[in-house]
């Protein structure tokens, strides 16, 4: 299979103490194996995700647009929105640099990938039974397959209203965290954002319960469009040893791997800043 390598520009914002917060440019370069079509989508959901990355900042939020598509075969993915307003204007400087260069060295921009602020996307039922990781730490990609987990819900009789549809609440713990979740029965897919399923309505609302981490439907689509499985060149891991690399990210530079993605910032502060830490999963 030919590699090939996609080379975007995106604006990445980082706090600096005793600095405002800047917007600064990257360079990001993926190296892209090949991308399989693994279903089509019998839906499409739009979730914002509200996300405290340092549990020491509390007030401090990262929003994110996210999407899930779930497929007519069971299979789902999740993961950053990518035409979302955030990206516009650093896309049209990419095609614009990108149509200056000589012809042999143009890149093939129809197949992009963009690199947001949230790198992790989550395939459910691919493999079937499994859930399939690939995430981004560092300059490294990562890559990791895991049985689907079991999520032993308590359905309440709790109801309220999501975007007009009637939802009725659950209550989990999960990986070191108590959620709650409001699903729509109406809506009889058990999927929800993440990796949250198993319950008897599409998942429209769920939360930790310290506001840590919240996914709320913003609007939903029928539409048939393929999931694509974006197979790049990763580090094969496991979910233990995900967590401890992303224990040991802050300030530590990159180790070797074969998958590597290629970022050069440009900024008025040379330091290496160490990153906060709140990771979704405290069990492990």
């Amino acid at each position: 299979m030919n590699r090939f390598i996609i080379t975007l520009s995106l604006i990445l914002c980082i706090a600096y103490s005793g600095f405002a917060q800047q917007a600064i440019f990257a360079e990001v370069s993926l190296p892209v194996k090949s991308i399989e079509t693994i279903d089509n989508s019998v839906i499409e959901v739009f979730y914002q995700m509200s996300r405290v990355k340092d549990s020491l900042a509390p007030d401090r939020i990262e929003l994110e647009d996210m999407i899930l598509q779930i497929g007519e075969n069971r299979i789902s993915k999740f993961y950053v929105y990518p035409h979302t307003n955030r990206y516009d204007s650093s896309i049209e400087n990419v095609l614009a640099n990108n149509a200056k260069r000589p012809p042999d060295r143009q890149i093939d921009m129809s197949r992009r990938q963009i690199v947001p602020y949230y790198q992790e996307v989550i395939y459910k039922n691919w493999p079937e039974g499994s859930v399939t990781i690939t995430d981004i730490v560092s300059q490294d990609i990562y890559h990791y397959t895991e049985p689907t987990p079991e999520i032993q819900w308590q359905i309440l009789p709790d109801i309220k209203t999501i975007l007009s549809y009637s939802c009725q609440k659950a209550i989990t713990t999960f990986r070191g965290r108590d959620y709650e979740a409001w699903f729509a029965p109406d809506i009889p897919i058990n999927e929800g954002p993440w990796k949250f399923y198993g319950l008897p309505g599409l998942i429209l609302k769920v939360s930790d319960t310290q506001q840590h981490y919240v996914f709320e439907c913003v609007g939903l689509e029928q539409v048939r469009m393929p999931v694509e499985y974006v197979n790049l060149l990763c580090i094969e891991t496991n979910r233990e040893e995900m967590a401890k690399i992303k224990r040991r990210e802050a300030g530590q530079p990159p180790t070797a791997g074969t998958g590597r993605v290629i970022l050069i910032i440009n900024s008025p502060y040379n330091a290496i800043m160490a990153r906060p830490s709140n990771p979704i999963e405290l069990d492990i």
